[in-house]
């Protein structure tokens, strides 16, 4: 699975927080495997989607703060990855399609991060030490992690709010915001032109609810529409349309199944005007 992967032409912005790479290749040394960006770069700290065999499926790895991907272990943050390094749950490798976004090099969240000095090899000792040191680290994530997984284990909804996106663009958390009728909101996602935000669901959840509105200084002759997206980018449900008279209204749609769920902004707007999501949460 590890193979060559051929230059890759990135279209479109990407946020400051993914690594990306216009050629790319995995690299296997004495230490293990990392991730060539092709320009003297290499993903570090951080989860990464790659298209390896170029046949429109990504799997995610997580890449160590020395740019070595882990294999049959858990990650700090407490999902599992076989031993090929792929994140699995229950046994089963966990795949998006690159189509989505034609970005087959995409972190998640903020815990991206890129190394820029070259790749030095590491002494037989210091690759032992680095090895206790993380079975030190993992155990102590591990039961860190328990009573995390616990407390999700017994929610029935998460609010989006808190959650990072496995990919998003134009798509804010904003702890205060205004709607058009003035009225003021807290712990919101804040979108706007061309934007999306993605999320990893796992198949738990079957709704996604939210308030939408738009946000004060939304321009008077543009409009928009909520749109959200399941698996293989199948349109799951779309919004009514949104202008500066809209008034705040409830919108939910049946996510049953679904691995993953994308929240997109479509329509006739530019990048003056924002639409405010509300207590968007997903439901068990």
């Amino acid at each position: 699975m590890f193979k060559k992967i051929a230059g890759v032409l990135l279209g479109g912005f990407l946020s400051v927080s993914m690594c990306f790479t216009s050629f790319a290749a995995w690299v296997s040394d004495g230490n293990g495997w990392w991730f060539d960006n092709g320009n003297g770069t290499w993903p570090a700290s951080c989860w990464l989607w790659v298209d390896g065999n170029q046949d429109g499926q990504a799997e995610c790895y997580y890449f160590q703060q020395n740019g070595y991907i882990m294999l049959n272990s858990t990650t700090p943050d407490g999902y599992i990855v076989d031993t090929n390094g792929a994140w699995v749950v229950d046994g089963v490798v966990q795949k998006r399609f690159t189509t989505v976004s034609n970005n087959n090099y995409t972190t998640t969240g903020s815990k991206s991060s890129n190394t820029t000095k070259k790749k030095e090899g590491k002494s037989s000792q210091s690759t032992k030490n680095e090895s206790e040191s993380n079975k030190t680290t993992k155990t102590e994530n591990t039961a860190s992690n328990k009573s995390t997984k616990a407390t999700k284990k017994e929610l029935d909804s998460v609010i989006l709010y808190d959650l990072d996106p496995v990919q998003s663009k134009y798509t804010y958390n904003e702890s205060s915001a205004k709607t058009v009728q003035g009225k003021l909101l807290s712990n919101v996602l804040r979108a706007g032109y061309n934007s999306y935000a993605e999320y990893y669901t796992g198949g738990k959840y079957t709704t996604l609810t939210m308030t939408i509105a738009p946000e004060s200084g939304f321009y008077e002759d543009e409009s928009c529409m909520v749109q959200i997206i399941g698996d293989d980018n199948v349109v799951l449900n779309e919004s009514k349309e949104i202008n500066y008279k809209t008034n705040s209204f409830e919108f939910s749609t049946n996510i049953s199944g679904q691995e993953f769920v994308r929240i997109n902004i479509i329509g006739d707007i530019t990048y003056n005007s924002y639409i405010l999501m509300d207590n968007a949460e997903f439901k068990k």
